[in-house]
């Protein structure tokens, strides 16, 4: 049975959020994944275990829009998730979409924040807008692409 608590880093997460970071690089399945270091974790967050054993993780931060954008009002208080990861093996049980909604309902307790925010960078992107569009009732704004002319 899976479990979620809320973020508190200590040694024993850190060290835990990091080593799934390393697997998270090895299935390059994400443009530019680097491992995580200690200053890339943040404390707002969700932590799914299966037993001790950590299984994904979701955590952002606040943010004040400071950019005027056709989307966001300058000043306007947001949240972005910098990461939500779950172990390949457990994908298929919903615990992204548990991690996702736990986050937002604890980031919808502060009233003054008016946006979720997140970027990403997953090659697989029909199954990445399906999980955020589709299943967590994201808006698609904009994206970015590229072509290697090389």
């Amino acid at each position: 049975m899976i479990k979620y608590q809320e973020i508190i880093l200590n040694d024993e997460v850190i060290k835990d959020l990091i080593h799934l970071s390393k697997l998270w690089v090895l299935e390059n399945n994400c443009y530019g994944m680097v491992e995580n270091t200690i200053d890339d974790l943040k404390e707002t967050g969700f932590l799914a275990y299966d037993d001790e054993r950590l299984v994904g993780y979701i955590f952002g931060s606040f943010y004040n829009n400071e950019k005027k954008t056709s989307y966001i009002e300058v000043g306007k208080k947001c949240f972005e998730i910098s990461e939500l990861y779950v172990i390949k093996e457990y994908r298929h049980l919903g615990i992204g979409r548990h991690l996702f909604k736990l986050l937002e309902d604890k980031i919808k307790l502060d009233k003054e924040v008016k946006y979720l925010t997140l970027a990403t960078s997953n090659k697989d992107y029909e199954s990445i807008l399906k999980f955020y569009c589709e299943d967590n009732d994201m808006n698609f704004h904009s994206a970015f692409l590229i072509k290697n002319l090389n």
